[in-house]
């Protein structure tokens, strides 16, 4: 398998990002024209700053990671699946189980961190940096490389280097958050 446009991750890496921040965006703007005061007596946020201690990051690290997991799962289920000429239906409802999935939590994710910036304001826009960004892009690369793969466009030796690579994202967005933010 080989990518259709030398660019074509890239591409869907910036998609994903626009669709991201966009479902971010609007849950923003909807929670702070009518929710605002009603989030924030749900939500009661706490801005207490995570120790900064190697253990903390590590264990934001293992969290993040365990999603990534989540993902490679996901990813096997997809690449081989669609490679089996012999694939039913309970093997196409499980990767449209696996599609559905995905969807649902990088939406659920995204409104999530739209809520909490418009029921907090740029006090919640402060504790998204600077890992936010970094973390936004990590998971956006998550995403892309799943979409290649159930588009069969994408290498399973790719993949896999490229799964390293949103880890090591990651682990840079706990130290970010535990070290130079708050």
């Amino acid at each position: 398998m080989r990518a259709r446009h030398p660019n074509q991750l890239t591409r869907t890496v910036a998609l994903v990002m626009v669709y991201l921040l966009a479902v971010t965006a609007g849950a923003a703007f909807v929670t702070r024209l009518a929710f605002q005061h009603a989030t924030r007596s749900l939500l009661r946020v706490h801005f207490a700053a995570v120790p900064h201690h190697a253990a903390s990051a590590l264990g934001i690290w293992m969290h993040n990671g365990t999603i990534v997991v989540g993902f490679a799962v996901f990813l096997g289920c997809a690449h081989f699946t669609q490679r089996d000429p012999h694939a039913g239906r309970a093997e196409r409802r499980i990767l449209r189980a696996c599609d559905g999935a995905l969807l649902l939590w990088a939406t659920g994710t995204a409104v999530f961190a739209g809520v909490l910036a418009g029921a907090y304001g740029s006090r919640q826009l402060h504790a998204f940096l600077p890992q936010g960004p970094v973390e936004v892009a990590a998971w956006a690369l998550l995403i892309a490389l799943y979409i290649e793969v159930r588009r069969q466009q994408l290498a399973v030796v790719r993949a896999a280097r490229l799964l390293a690579v949103v880890l090591a994202m990651l682990a840079v967005a706990a130290v970010l958050e535990l070290w130079v933010g708050g």
